[in-house]
């Protein structure tokens, strides 16, 4: 017996290639979208991990210093990128001046050489910090966390308790804070140096 010799019919070969091109095509999109979502959460995870140094950054020095001024006025010698960086206008609350003595809190030292370490919220939502030993060491200052949406100091409940109250976008929308995921950061540090006032 013969078979019959019968190939692929046209039809047959146009169903087989849509239904490829079908499957490839959701394959390709659900590769992209796999892949804007892992860049979205690595970007999160980094700015959330940085958000998270800048608190301990500040929490620290809180906690080794011996005295905290509140509404402190941005060093004027401080600049970023060739930037001055000023105080939020308006803003009684977002600035700190941390000040650490070598010889203790006592009204009688010499604190001509103490280290200051400043910490504010500028006009372009930064949180920015600063630090100098004595009146006469030139400063410049770092960016430690943008997209802050607020910084506030205020005293913890007694003279060696300092309130911290950090609020920052997670992602890069700047232009819509109000859509953007937050983050808060909230604690009460507790002035540990010795002769703490």
């Amino acid at each position: 017996m013969k078979l019959p010799e019968r190939g692929v019919t046209l039809i047959e070969i146009i169903v087989t290639v849509v239904i490829f091109s079908a499957m490839l095509f959701a394959m390709t999109k659900l590769m992209i979208s796999f892949a804007r979502f892992a860049s979205s959460y690595t970007q999160n995870e980094g700015t959330l991990m940085g958000n998270v140094a800048a608190f301990e950054h500040i929490v620290t020095k809180i906690t080794a210093s011996n005295q905290a001024t509140f509404s402190a006025e941005a060093p004027t010698a401080c600049s970023i990128g060739g930037v001055e960086c000023t105080v939020l206008p308006g803003c009684t609350t977002c600035s700190i001046d941390i000040r650490v003595s070598p010889l203790g809190a006592a009204a009688t030292f010499d604190h001509a050489n103490d280290t200051h370490h400043y910490y504010w919220q500028d006009s372009s939502n930064q949180l920015c910090f600063a630090s100098r030993t004595g009146t006469s060491v030139p400063m410049t200052g770092k960016v430690l966390a943008d997209r802050l949406i607020s910084l506030s100091f205020a005293s913890g409940g007694s003279s060696n308790k300092v309130s911290v109250h950090l609020v920052a976008q997670r992602d890069g929308n700047a232009d819509d804070l109000k859509k953007s995921p937050r983050e808060t950061f909230h604690t009460v540090a507790v002035i540990r140096a010795r002769n703490a006032q």
